[in-house]
């Protein structure tokens, strides 16, 4: 009997050995984002990035940012039709020009506007910003129901215009995380004297 005891004795050390093996596989590195998108356990090639400035914002009755939307999209030109879209508006203290560094989720909903404005006025914040995402795949986004807000995270641009790095960790309505990288030269986009239209410097 003593041998089929000493077994059973081992087969714990057995397994465990095992467990510790498996955990170490589990605990392997995951090669971070280039130029992607990541979400809902999809990850998607990132061809092009837009920027334009509006210029001076307000939260309340003062001007006290500076607003720079960034968009991130799958096309590699202005003229091909996008797949997905990630929609970014970042603000930044002061009313010159827009900066680079690390934007928090502006978390100002139900909040007073003068409430708003105290609590970010020497913070960056980003606000209104999501994914625009072509789930039936007509090649046609729907603001209406392909939409999903950012409800949390934290977005760091870096590097000297029109030359930037954006990396993205947030949470969109969806409760889902989203994960997103992007270096390279952003092309500049205008507003029309309309309003109405953004022009690409290279359309």
């Amino acid at each position: 009997m003593k041998k089929p005891m000493a077994c059973l004795r081992l087969l714990p050390l057995f397994f465990f050995s095992l467990f510790l093996a498996s955990c170490h596989d589990d605990d392997e590195e995951v090669a971070p984002l280039s130029n992607q998108l990541e979400y809902d356990s999809r990850t998607y090639d990132l061809g092009m990035g837009l920027t334009y400035d509006f210029g001076p914002f307000a939260l309340h009755s003062e001007k006290t940012h500076y607003a720079q939307g960034i968009l991130l999209t799958d096309a590699k030109s202005v003229n091909q039709k996008p797949n997905i879209v990630l929609r970014l508006y970042l603000f930044n203290p002061g009313t010159n020009v827009p900066v680079t560094g690390t934007f928090e989720f502006g978390d100002v909903k139900n909040m007073p506007s003068d409430r708003a404005a105290a609590k970010y006025r020497w913070k960056n914040f980003f606000l209104n910003s999501g994914l625009l995402l072509d789930l039936n795949k007509d090649q046609e986004l729907d603001p209406d129901q392909e939409y999903f807000e950012i409800r949390n995270g934290s977005i760091t641009l870096s590097g000297t215009a029109p030359d930037y790095t954006v990396n993205c960790n947030v949470i969109l309505e969806t409760g889902k995380p989203l994960k997103a990288q992007f270096k390279g030269t952003f092309i500049p986009i205008t507003v029309s004297s309309s309003g109405d239209d953004l022009t690409s410097s290279r359309s």
